[in-house]
């Protein structure tokens, strides 16, 4: 019973009333006090319970009283008599509104102080919803040795003390819930007791507060209601005692759950009577959810952040993906890499929050039970974190045991029989792999059953980074229809290499929606790559899909910032956005910007090719796809770069010793130097800046140039120089029969019959082409490839319009060429000018 709970049982049995000027008056003694100061709500509540529960009579009560020869003066909060001359104390009580340790400590040293004064036999300390009981008969000469004389509880009614304070179902002294503040509280102290001040790794310590946790947490379930709690401390035991009980519980922990731990307790009987002291009083079943949920991460963070943080997902990522996927009731859930079982734990509590709404809370019970004891799986190869994730399940009262040890990429049949993990089996997978770690050829025995682990020609590669065979995984675990949220690094869908594993994806599952995520989003847990979430449905056998919208999202702000403070969140706009997209995705738009750090997107699936980075799909080449296809319906012709040239290659990458300084015994190329822009990306050949290579070594290149070769700049150092600067091979000059081009640039060569080659040219240097070419980017060095250009889609007007464009910029060009060359001469005639004598 609480404290509000208390008083409001003292007013309706008249022991208390308040009274006008927010005044409590005590009946029985006649006094009133300031119910405003929260000493006196603690002062009355504790009132209330030496009436009711400990049955001591009220007019054997008093308050404020004081001792003699005490000076300053400190009177006692309330003062129990033995007598109605309130003559002979009993217990003395002292009052505080908090339970922090300074507050203890002054209401211990003010507590034992009026208690030998008074010539008390116990003292009650009560700190906000906290006692502590002590037997100072033998009056202690310092409250710092009062921890000696603590007793389960002070008598009732004038008897003597019992051996234990806490028993199932007692109305007051039952197990009580914490707040998130306490619980934060509990699990540090617990944990520094477990430490021994660096004696112990700090995962050594979790694993054996994990062990006393399991222990409680089996106490505090199959006690019987009117028994005592058997993880307690009672009247006047010793460590030993207190740790034999609690050895013996844990080893009954371990016989029904032998999967959990395999060794027996390992800290000394003193850490374990210090964590009993701790643990002994709250309840770890009956708090609120949320709040040992939240207690629990963070604690987490604290502990395993560096080597293991990256077991850790934040929770608002976690409770995001399980918003966005949706799991139902009957639905089955895998994690495959775990971790602490967050995603485990946030799709309980949404199963848990739908139950509720839809049957409300009695009625519910038995379909929450179900759900978290048989529809959750986990695997997790780390077996301390795998301990973590079953303490944070049994935390909440669930499935656990569905938790599997074990390598998730390994042979299906290496897992445990009875928790039947198995291919084609999930509703529903989510997951956070551990990224940037290879998984080798040599090292794995498994790593030969796996598609991604070849290359383009079918040929088994010497090893490939965990997430992409992880991805394969995922896919296999699911069910066909089944759907799934996966955090990768974005390297994964957007580097070449990874171009294949693009494809395997839209060839097994059609991709609901793509979340871009800030690059801080896993820094303050020890994690660097920049990461997205990829939602998807596992096609169905046979199934053949047509051209489908994809949702996708680029998002800043998710709770957070890089340091792990709060911050804005726009992770629920999202969600808001994905349930209009749901809903009629036809009418959805094509671009919907709320600023540059939030903003949406609809891509056809047709229109992704193997590029599924949300970044190529911004407001401008939304517009520009948009614009294209509206000349299209206008009656345009429109066409892939691919079908309107007869070739599209990359220059050559001489070595340095390849150059020469001998023009005469070399091959021109073509570098960026080479390239001089005269307005934007515009570029003119400038045939006198050439470089020279070895002709012996490239005179058999077939990469020489041609006439109408567009040279386009595909590699730099910043995304912002690709396409930077563009040329058109006009003439070859008569002196270098033969010429080549540097790597650093496409060459596209234009099919004349398709299309006129400056027109060509010219688009490219348009925001037509220019949109399209920065979409087409790849890596974070800045490159693209012709696999993804091909792909560039050009509209072409009637042959007439293309050459009359092309006329023009070729008078244009003339004209510039002749006004350089007179501003050059005005220059020499400048110069001659200075020379005066």
């Amino acid at each position: 019973m609480n404290i509000v709970d208390l008083i409001k049982l003292g007013i309706d049995d008249g022991l208390i009333k308040i009274v006008e000027g927010n005044r409590i008056s005590y009946t029985i003694q006649g006094k009133s006090y300031n119910f405003s100061d929260p000493e006196e709500k603690i002062r009355a509540a504790t009132y209330v319970k030496l009436v009711k529960f400990y049955k001591y009579p009220p007019n054997r009560i008093d308050f404020e009283v004081e001792p003699p020869q005490r000076e300053p003066k400190q009177p006692a909060d309330i003062v129990v008599f033995e007598d109605d001359s309130h003559e002979k104390a009993f217990i003395v009580v002292e009052c505080k509104p908090g339970s922090s340790e300074e507050e203890l400590q002054i209401a211990k040293k003010e507590g034992l102080g009026n208690a030998n004064l008074l010539n008390a036999k116990y003292l009650l300390v009560v700190c906000a919803d906290k006692e502590y009981a002590y037997d100072v008969s033998t009056h202690p000469s310092t409250w710092k040795s009062l921890d000696k004389y603590l007793i389960p509880q002070v008598p009732v009614q004038y008897g003597r003390p019992p051996k234990y304070r806490y028993k199932k179902g007692e109305l007051f002294f039952d197990l009580q819930e914490v707040s998130l503040k306490d619980l934060r509280s509990v699990f540090r102290r617990c944990h520094n007791l477990l430490w021994e001040g660096g004696k112990r790794d700090p995962t050594e310590a979790f694993d054996e507060m994990s062990k006393l946790m399991f222990a409680k947490i089996y106490d505090e379930t199959f006690t019987k209601v009117g028994d005592y709690y058997r993880f307690q401390i009672g009247l006047n035991e010793d460590p030993k005692s207190v740790a034999d009980r609690i050895r013996k519980l844990y080893e009954e922990v371990r016989e029904s759950e032998p999967d959990v731990f395999g060794d027996p307790i390992k800290v000394s009987d003193e850490i374990i009577y210090e964590v009993c002291k701790v643990l002994q009083g709250i309840s770890l079943t009956k708090t609120d959810l949320d709040a040992k949920g939240r207690a629990f991460e963070e604690f987490l963070g604290k502990i395993f952040r560096g080597d293991f943080g990256q077991y850790f997902t934040p929770r608002e990522i976690v409770e995001f993906m399980v918003k966005f996927i949706d799991p139902d009731f009957n639905e089955l859930i895998i994690d495959p890499a775990c971790g602490s079982g967050g995603f485990l734990l946030y799709s309980i509590k949404h199963i848990m929050d739908k139950a509720i709404k839809a049957y409300g809370k009695d009625p519910s019970r038995e379909i929450i039970w179900s759900f978290s004891h048989n529809n959750v799986f986990g695997i997790e190869i780390n077996d301390k974190i795998a301990r973590i994730a079953m303490m944070d399940m049994k935390l909440h009262g669930d499935g656990h045991t569905n938790i599997e040890c074990n390598d998730a990429l390994d042979d299906f049949e290496k897992f445990d029989k009875r928790k039947d993990i198995r291919p084609n089996k999930y509703h529903v997978l989510l997951t956070n792999p551990p990224f940037g770690s290879k998984i080798k050829r040599s090292v794995k025995h498994y790593f030969v059953k796996y598609e991604l682990s070849k290359n383009d020609k079918g040929k088994l590669k010497p090893s490939e980074m965990s997430e992409i065979l992880f991805i394969e995984r995922s896919l296999d675990l699911l069910r066909p229809g089944g759907r799934m949220g996966i955090i990768l690094p974005d390297s994964a869908f957007t580097n070449k290499n990874n171009i294949r594993v693009v494809k395997y994806i839209m060839s097994r599952a059609k991709v609901l929606a793509v979340i871009s995520l800030p690059e801080h989003a896993f820094v303050p847990f020890g994690s660097q790559p920049k990461t997205s979430i990829l939602f998807l449905e596992k096609l169905r056998d046979g199934e053949d899909i047509e051209d489908y919208p994809i949702f996708m999202a680029h998002i800043e702000n998710i709770g957070y910032d890089s340091t792990g403070r709060a911050d804005r969140n726009d992770l629920p706009e999202v969600l808001k956005e994905w349930e209009k997209f749901k809903q009629d995705s036809s009418g959805y738009p094509s671009h919907k910007h709320v600023s540059s750090k939030l903003w949406f997107t609809k891509v056809m699936s047709s229109q992704v090719g193997t590029k599924l980075d949300v970044e190529a799909y911004g407001k401008e080449y939304v517009d520009i796809l948009n614009k294209i296809n509206l000349l299209k319906a206008q009656g345009f012709i429109v066409a892939p770069l691919k079908d309107i040239t007869t070739d599209i290659f990359p220059g050559i990458g001489p070595k340095k010793d390849d150059y020469i300084d001998t023009p005469r015994s070399g091959i021109p190329i073509i570098k960026t130097a080479s390239i001089r822009k005269i307005k934007d990306r515009i570029g003119i050949i400038e045939w006198d800046k050439v470089s020279f290579v070895n002709r012996s070594k490239y005179r058999n290149s077939k990469k020489f140039l041609q006439k109408y070769d567009i040279l386009l700049q595909s590699v730099a150092h910043s995304k912002r120089y690709i396409g930077d600067k563009i040329a058109i091979i006009s003439e070859i000059p008569e002196k270098y029969k033969k010429v080549l081009a540097l790597s650093k640039f496409l060459i596209l060569r234009p099919d004349i019959n398709k299309v006129d080659p400056y027109y060509l040219y010219l688009y490219l240097l348009s925001e037509f082409g220019q949109i399209q070419i920065k979409h087409y980017i790849r890596g974070m060095s800045a490159e693209i490839y012709k696999f993804d250009i091909e792909n560039l889609l050009v509209v072409l007007p009637p042959r007439s319009t293309q050459e009359e464009i092309a006329s023009k910029f070729l008078e244009t060009i003339d004209e510039v060429h002749r006004l350089e060359y007179e501003l050059e001469n005005k220059k020499d005639q400048l110069k001659k000018l200075l020379q005066v004598f």
